[in-house]
């Protein structure tokens, strides 16, 4: 029914008073018979429009109008084409409406405004906030109602790639019209809404999105690998979700496997969709697609196969290698002829001659030639192995017996560079004699290949063995004594592994091989000489390996440990290592500084590590004593005088300067303060002296960050503690630590002293650390002090609640600049429900007065829904200065349904100065532009 004309004019006068009441008008209206008057009366001619703020922000605001337009689509389709049609703008929230009204309208008029959608993306960029979701959701409705034509149009547009820089025929810069993590993901949701109704045409689009966004150079390229620059393996998907064309490549790949898998189209079809055209790309998108799922006809994909080129390259493609070797029972003869041709001819030795000298400066021997040959002659029967008859089998068998095992290597493909190769498996050496494991192992030679197996591959089967049977390796170790050092620490390595899991190990023998090598001289004194070796320069890593396990030896399970009545041999091997060169100043200074951490070199040095197993040597025979009288009597000049001896030693700079050494002790210093807290006592000051030197930050660093924060320990270093605290904020920072730092570690230190009450608000070391570090350890102890608020239980956090108020009451009213951003880890007090709400939201206004937003952002928001019943016009007001504050664009946006909680509990609070506020906020918000929390006022 027509409206009274005079009627829209009183109405429209009365509404056009404030911008506020003309929105407040169109969210209220819901006839569709008001779309004429107004569109006749111009108010559909003025959409807001899209713009960059002064910030930088991009600005979208929304226009009550489109919301009304979408809210009556389905009531008045072709007035809302119409309105759609004349509207002219580049805002996005108001296409995001016009979308909305799509979804509702029959399927002619949402084409038609989808035509108008579809334009609009063509002259824009770039796309932000929830239109692409929403075109998604269009595009897939097309495709159930059978609009293909609609759903493919919409699809090239929203997916579609516009080149920045195409001026080198193999490197081409193409950019999306939406974030590269939200393409991928929705191209995974269109696979599933629209394969099943249009299989073949999304392929095509999607093909033709890929082919136009790859670089020219490959685009009709017929060499596969050329097309491997762009993807190793179709299989992979490493970099799907940050590169558009993988993220396309691998769209093309699981929508092809989707379509095999579900029979949504013949297997012929979609073969001459991807391999018919678009070059090698799609054609090895294809043969992966039919390498898997169900088995394909042979007359379909022996084309593909029968490829002589393929198989005589170098590298045959992986999707060639996978279904040649899938479908090769199933081969033509011709075509099996015609591939085994290619075997028996033989690859172009010229260019392994080529290779082999640049690689290694030798012409090959004539014994290499020809295990060249074998070896990719091998490659390939294995890939037409199930197609081979007896005699052909019988040859490989015999090349395989004479030449071992090979495969083809994809360059490229990090598999391929990840390390070397063993001649055999694990397996295979499990398999042998004991006599024939060592035999086999004293006489392997590499044959100098660059790609070939080497000394470091066998030794690494060699550490898998021993992983996997450590009973039996350990109880042969003293026969390795035959063997070099790569084969006796792959061993070692191995039975290393095997003991942290709980294994037994046969010590005696180990202890047999360890007292050999360590009579071996640890000089490199034969140096690898030619490529492919891959050799350990002499004995000094495995004397490294040595000191690592003895030391978990000590430590593990006493039916695991090494048993005690070793002693004597135990030391005399700890005490050598204790002497070992590594590391040298020379080392330290390439390695160490603001390249490694102390702590993290000790782990990789022969002498630091040696110290340690002389400290878990010493713990050893603590814990052998069998009564607490025992432990407690227990002296370490009394009972390991000779550990004390070599400690005493070391801890001298004069005789050991290194830092990498001196972490050990700041590592260990818990263990030797357990067993003898006296000694611990007299020697704390030589371990961290009072100077600041690369030995104190090495030692204090070590202990603060790998030590936990004890009681016992803060009484003994007190002073320690404070000249740390006073040394917080130095300029010279020595070390580049790999886990936390020395002075963040120690704010969590105090954080947990100043909890248990060991440490008051007016201690000398909480005065010191707070005024000479930096807003960063500030912020780790108010954050860490938060975090136990917040995770503690009501039973036992009533002794902390007043003590912890008073902490963060005290650290924010000091003048620690005008922008103290240590206070915005306020969030997770925020989240601390024990402490009281009423100080909780005026510590948090008093934050938020400084111009900080707290965080964590999800303890923020989920702190302020959850106590909004509680105190709903506390929590608005919160709301409201936090909104101020954090003035993200996309902040409201993100967080809608946190804001309409809060805002909707105001209003159904009962509390009329709650509503009153919630009604404020959403007034602010509506000018903004955030029109959708008007309902929730209508509603009350």
């Amino acid at each position: 029914m027509a409206l009274d004309p005079s009627a829209v004019d009183r109405a429209l006068a009365e509404a056009s008073r404030r911008a506020e009441n003309l929105e407040y008008f169109f969210d209220r209206i819901t006839s569709p018979a008001w779309i004429d008057p107004l569109r006749e009366r111009g108010l559909f001619a003025q959409p807001p429009e899209q713009y960059v703020d002064d910030g930088g922000l991009v600005r979208a605001p929304s226009w009550a109008q489109s919301r009304y337009i979408a809210r009556v689509a389905s009531a008045a389709p072709s007035e809302v084409v119409a309105i759609v049609r004349s509207t002219t703008t580049n805002n996005e929230t108001i296409w995001e409406d016009f979308v909305d009204a799509a979804l509702a309208l029959p399927s002619t008029e949402s084409l038609a405004v989808a035509k108008c959608v579809s334009q609009w993306l063509r002259s824009t960029d770039r796309v932000y906030y929830r239109l692409p979701s929403k075109l998604v959701e269009l595009i897939c409705r097309f495709a159930r109602d059978g609009l293909v034509e609609g759903s493919t149009a919409l699809l090239t547009d929203l997916f579609d790639t516009t080149v920045v820089s195409d001026d080198d025929p193999w490197r081409r810069t193409v950019k999306p019209r939406i974030d590269h993590w939200l393409y991928d993901h929705l191209l995974a949701k269109a696979i599933e809404c629209c394969v099943p109704h249009m299989p073949l045409e999304f392929i095509k689009t999607v093909r033709g999105i890929l082919l136009q966004s790859v670089p020219p150079g490959y685009s009709d390229e017929s060499d596969g690998h050329i097309t491997r620059l762009l993807r190793v393996r179709i299989s992979s998907d490493e970099d799907r979700a940050t590169d558009i064309v993988d993220s396309l490549i691998s769209t093309l790949r699981d929508a092809s496997a989707r379509i095999r898998l579900s029979g949504y189209a013949e297997d012929g079809a979609l073969l001459t969709v991807l391999a018919g055209a678009g070059g090698d790309l799609t054609k090895r998108i294809a043969m992966h697609a039919f390498s898997e799922g169900p088995e394909p006809n042979i007359e379909l994909v022996g084309p593909l196969l029968d490829d002589v080129i393929e198989l005589g390259s170098s590298e045959p493609c992986p999707e060639y290698q996978a279904l040649l070797r899938r479908m090769a029972g199933k081969l033509h003869s011709g075509s099996l002829n015609r591939l085994l041709g290619v075997v028996d001819k033989g690859p172009d030795v010229a260019v392994y001659r080529k290779r082999r000298l640049e690689h290694t400066g030798k012409e090959p021997s004539e014994d290499d030639v020809r295990a060249y040959i074998a070896r990719w002659q091998i490659a390939r029967l294995e890939l037409l192995l199930e197609g081979l008859d007896q005699e052909r089998r019988g040859r490989y068998e015999s090349l395989v017996a004479e030449y071992g095992q090979s495969s083809i290597t994809v360059s490229g493909e990090v598999r391929s560079f990840v390390g070397p190769t063993s001649p055999v498996t694990a397996a295979a050496l499990a398999e042998m004699t004991n006599q024939g494991l060592v035999t086999f192992l004293r006489d392997w030679k590499p044959d100098g290949r660059w790609d070939g197996p080497s000394l470091e591959g066998l030794a690494r089967a060699v550490q898998a063995t021993a992983e996997a049977d450590p009973g039996r390796l350990s109880e042969q170790a003293r026969a390795f004594t035959v063997l070099g050092p790569e084969n006796v620490r792959g061993l070692l390595m191995g039975l290393e592994v095997a003991l942290r899991a709980q294994s037994r190990l046969a010590w005696g023998s180990v202890l047999d091989l360890v007292g050999w090598v360590l009579e071996q001289p640890t000089d490199a004194s034969d140096p690898p000489t030619r490529s492919g070796e891959d050799r350990d320069p002499g004995w000094g890593w495995t004397r490294r390996h040595i000191a690592s396990l003895l030391e978990t030896g000590l430590h593990a399970e006493p039916e695991f440990a090494v048993p005690i009545d070793e002693r004597e041999r135990v030391w005399s091997i700890v005490a050598k290592l204790c002497e070992d060169a590594d590391p040298t100043a020379t080392q330290e200074g390439a390695f160490g500084g603001q390249n490694m951490d102390p702590a993290t070199l000790a782990l990789n040095t022969t002498r630091p590590r040696a110290l340690g197993a002389a400290i878990a040597y010493a713990v050893w025979l603590y814990s052998a004593l069998q009564t607490d009288a025992e432990r407690d009597g227990f002296r370490l000049t009394d009972r390991v005088p000779e550990v004390v001896k070599v400690l005493k030693a070391h801890l001298d700079p004069g005789s050991d300067p290194s830092p990498t050494v001196r972490s050990v002790y700041g590592q260990f210093y818990s263990n030797l303060f357990a067993m003898d807290s006296d000694w611990a006592a007299d020697v704390a000051s030589r371990i961290f002296p009072y100077a600041d030197s690369d030995l104190r930050e090495a030692a204090w660093g070590t202990y603060v960050i790998y030590t936990s924060p004890y009681k016992d320990l803060l009484t003994v270093l007190r002073d320690i503690y404070l000249r740390s605290a006073e040394l917080c904020g130095a300029d010279t920072v020595r070390f580049r630590w790999a886990n936390d730092g020395p002075d963040r570690a120690l704010g969590k230190h105090l954080a947990a002293f100043y909890w248990s009450g060991l440490l008051a608000l007016d201690d000398e070391i909480v005065a010191s650390y707070w005024s000479r570090t930096g807003p960063a350890g500030r912020r780790v102890v108010l954050a860490r002090l938060g975090r136990l608020c917040a995770e503690a239980g009501s039973g036992s956090f009533e002794a902390h609640r007043d003590r912890a108020m008073e902490f963060w009451e005290w650290a924010r009213g000091l003048d620690n600049g005008s922008n103290a951003t240590e206070l915005a880890v306020f969030g997770w007090w925020l989240a601390a429900d024990e402490l009281p709400l009423d100080w909780r939201l005026r510590e948090f206004g008093e934050v938020l007065d400084r111009r900080i937003t707290p965080e964590p952002d999800h303890c923020v928001w989920e702190t302020l829904s959850t106590a909004a019943p509680a105190s709903p016009r506390n929590v608005v007001i919160a709301l409201d200065r936090l909104l101020v504050v954090d003035a993200r664009s996309w902040t409201v946006n993100a967080r809608r349904s946190e804001i309409e909680t809060i805002l909707r509990g105001a209003v159904s609070s009962g509390d009329a100065e709650a509503a009153l506020s919630a009604e404020a906020l959403g007034n602010r918000l509506g000018i903004l532009g955030h029109r959708e929390f008007r309902s929730i006022f209508e509603a009350g």
